[in-house]
This record gives structure tokens, C-alpha cells and sequence, in this order.
């Protein structure tokens, strides 16, 4: 029984390279530290790297880390440096899921983003509707968890199915899907007269319940509904239409 207890206790003290990593990595993480104290976030970021590098899972050098990794994004984001910024706040979250300087920054770093990014009064306004932000939010929620799990995003799993399933289609010679999408376009437009004559419908029965009703009011009406169908058209249906082809490659 001595025996026993004399070479367990041997196995857990006689680990002389298992002692130097941890030792080299403790010693990493402080002078880490100490460089990520003194604003040298550079060196910081390349000692804490080797310490992780070493001892991956020591939740001290993922905490030490996660700090220094915000403290470069806010440094690039005060150089004007976003793409890079979101970077680093992404690394942080990463390495601490709830790290709270690192998500108020990447808030910061992606309204900094949609500052600059192109302004189209048509695309922000369909940006500023409820539903898409809430699909907005709900497409970075998934990229995060793809990141912190490992694991294709959800969106990638369903978009190889699809594929999956046109190559099934094309080898049993059925038409792809650009080509059903291409056909059903062509089959809206071709009821495109009952678009273009809403404009005259909306004044011509407004007119008549007008004159029916002895409520001239309702020609105003009938003219706002008008204009609002004129618009639509302009705007959204023919700039829809003119879209996908501006973005076809020319033959």
C-alpha cells in the first residue's frame, strides 16, 4: 500500500516538461499583461498569444487575451481602421462570449461601418423596417454561435442542401433555378397591365363614387391613390426589374 502511494505520488511530481509549460506560459501571461498595463498592446498580443499557444485552455490567458484583443479594437477604431476593429472585437467575444467592452464596441465598429457604407435611400429604407432588422439581427446571432460552437452556420448547412438539390434536378434534366425564377418574371410581367392601370381605377371609381355619393372629397382621395400607385410602380417595379439586370454579365 506504501508502495502504491509512494509511486502515485511520483507520477503527479515527476512531470518536469508538463511543469516548464506552465511555468513558461505563467510567465508569458505576465509579461503580457504587464506590456497590455502599459498600453504596448502589440507585444501584449504576441506574448498572450504563445501563453494560449501553450496552455490553451487556462482560462486566465483566455480572459488576459480577450482584453487585449478589445483593447487593439478600440485602438483600430480610433484610427478609422472598422473592418479591422470588428476583427478584433469578434477575436474577444470569441475567447469570452460576455465580454462587455468588446461588445459595445463591435455595436460601435458596425454602426461605424453602416456610416460609411454607400447611402441608397431605397435600401435604407427597407434597412429602417422592423423585419429586416430583425433578420439582420438574427444573421450576426448566427455567425456568432458558428463561431463559438465550431459548427457551420445554419444558413451554410441550408444553402449546401439546395445546391445539393439542384445538382439532383440538372441530372435528371429538370431546369435550374435561375431558369424556373427567369420564367416566373416573365409570367408577373405579363401581367403588368393590371399594375399600370390601378393609377386610372383609383380616379376613375373615386370619381364615380363622387358623383354617386354627391362627396367631391373623394376625387382627392382618389388622386392620392393614384399618385401612390404611379410611385410604386416607378420605384419599386421597374427599378426591381432593372436591377437583376444590371447585375447579369453581358454575354
Amino acid at each position: 500500500m506504501a508502495l502504491c502511494a509512494t509511486s502515485f505520488a511520483g507520477d503527479v511530481t515527476s512531470d518536469p516538461a508538463g511543469q516548464g509549460i506552465a511555468h513558461d506560459a505563467a510567465q508569458l501571461l505576465r509579461e503580457g499583461r504587464e506590456h497590455l498595463s502599459a498600453g504596448r498592446l502589440e507585444a501584449a498580443r504576441v506574448r498572450l498569444s504563445e501563453a494560449l499557444r501553450l496552455q490553451p485552455r487556462d482560462l486566465e490567458g483566455r480572459a488576459a487575451m480577450a482584453d487585449c484583443a478589445a483593447a487593439l479594437g478600440e485602438a483600430a477604431l480610433d484610427r478609422g481602421e472598422v473592418e479591422a476593429a470588428i476583427s478584433h472585437f469578434q477575436t474577444s467575444l470569441e475567447l469570452a462570449p460576455f465580454h462587455p467592452a468588446a461588445d459595445a464596441g463591435l455595436r460601435r465598429a458596425a454602426a461605424r461601418s453602416s456610416e460609411d457604407a454607400p447611402s441608397d435611400p431605397l435600401m435604407l429604407a427597407i434597412d429602417s423596417l422592423p423585419p429586416v432588422k430583425a433578420l439582420r439581427d438574427l444573421q450576426v446571432a448566427e455567425r456568432t454561435v458558428a463561431r463559438l460552437t465550431r459548427t457551420p452556420p445554419a444558413s451554410t448547412l441550408l444553402r449546401q442542401r439546395i445546391d445539393s438539390r439542384e445538382a439532383e434536378l440538372a441530372a435528371l434534366g429538370r431546369p435550374s433555378r435561375e431558369q424556373r425564377v427567369e420564367k416566373e418574371l416573365a409570367a408577373a410581367w405579363g401581367r403588368r397591365w393590371l399594375y399600370r392601370s390601378l393609377p386610372a381605377v383609383a380616379i376613375g371609381a373615386s370619381a364615380l363614387l363622387g358623383l354617386l355619393l354627391s362627396a367631391p372629397g373623394l376625387l382627392m382621395w382618389g388622386l392620392v391613390l393614384a399618385l401612390f400607385a404611379g410611385a410604386w410602380d416607378v420605384i419599386f417595379v421597374e427599378r426591381g426589374r432593372k436591377l437583376p439586370q444590371a447585375k447579369r454579365p453581358s454575354p
